[in-house]
C-alpha cells in the first residue's frame, strides 16, 4: 500500500499513530511482518520507529555506446524467439522462479504473473531461446529506453546470447540504452554487471537513486531475516515496473 498525510494535517504524528495501530492489529492476528520499499523522505521516519533497512535497490544500465560493442551474431539471433510476454506464457514459459533460494522470497502464482503483465501502461515483450526453456528476458519500451522487467539465465552463455540480442536491438533502433532495477550485490545485479551493465556510484547525476528495502516486525523475526543474503527480491517485485 501507499501512505500519505493530507497537507493540512501534517506534523501531528498522525502517520505514526495510524501505523502503530495497524501493527498492533497485525500482531493480534499473528501476521505482524511488514516489508516494503522506502522513499527518500519516508525512510528516515520509518527507521525512527523501529524499521530496519536491509539493502538497497539500484539502477543498472547499459548505455547505447556499450550496446554497440556487444551485438549478437546472425547465428545467435537465429536462436532467439521474440514474442509478447503473454504469448510466451501461453507457450509454456515459466517465470515463477521457483528455483530461487533464500529464507524470504516472493511466490509468483500464475494469476499474479498475468496480473502483473496486464499493466496497460506497458507492452511487455519476451525473449527466449529455442534450445533453452528456462532462460528469458521480459522487457518493455519507455520512450527511448528499454526497461527490463524480469529475467532469468540458466547459464552464462544463455545470458550472453539474450543480452546481446537485446543490445543489438537497442543499437539498431537508436535507443539510449537498457535499464534494469534490482537488489544491490545480488545474483541478478552480478549477472547484469558481467554482461556490461554499470551503475552510477555517485549521489548525483542520472540514475543515482538508491531505494531502501525495509522490514518491521518483532525483534525475533527481524533478527531472523536481517541479512541481505536471506532475501531474494527481484525487479518483478517492485510495483512501479
Amino acid at each position: 500500500c501507499d501512505t500519505m498525510t493530507h497537507s493540512s494535517h501534517r506534523r501531528r504524528g498522525l502517520f505514526r499513530k495510524l501505523a502503530m495501530r495497524t501493527y498492533e492489529e497485525l500482531e493480534k492476528e499473528e501476521k505482524f511482518f511488514v516489508i516494503g520499499f522506502g522513499g527518500g523522505q519516508s525512510t528516515p521516519g520509518f527507521l525512527k520507529f523501529g524499521w530496519q533497512r536491509l539493502f538497497d535497490f539500484r539502477y543498472y544500465f547499459k548505455p547505447a555506446v556499450f550496446c554497440k560493442f556487444s551485438r549478437a551474431s546472425k547465428e545467435e539471433r537465429n536462436h532467439v524467439i521474440v514474442s509478447t510476454a503473454a504469448n510466451a506464457l501461453d507457450a509454456g514459459l515459466d517465470v515463477s522462479r521457483k528455483q530461487n533460494s533464500g529464507k524470504a522470497k516472493g511466490i509468483r502464482s500464475q494469476e499474479q504473473i498475468k496480473w502483473r503483465l496486464s499493466n496497460p501502461n506497458h507492452k511487455y515483450l519476451a525473449l527466449r531461446l529455442k534450445n533453452d526453456e528456462q532462460s528469458y528476458i521480459i522487457f518493455y519500451i519507455s520512450g527511448d529506453k528499454m526497461i527490463i522487467f524480469d529475467f532469468l539465465f540458466k547459464s552464462p552463455k544463455s545470458g550472453k546470447i539474450l543480452m546481446r540480442f537485446l543490445s543489438d536491438e537497442a543499437a539498431t533502433k537508436n535507443f539510449k540504452g537498457i535499464i534494469a532495477f534490482c537488489q544491490e550485490k545480488s545474483t541478478d545485479s552480478n549477472a547484469l554487471k558481467s554482461l556490461g551493465f554499470i551503475n552510477n556510484p555517485f549521489s548525483f547525476g542520472p540514475l543515482n537513486e538508491r531505494v531502501p528495502f525495509i522490514q518491521f516486525s518483532n525483534q525475533q523475526s527481524m533478527a531472523k531475516f536481517k541479512d541481505a543474503a536471506s532475501w531474494v527480491v527481484t525487479t518483478y517485485d517492485h510495483d512501479s515496473l
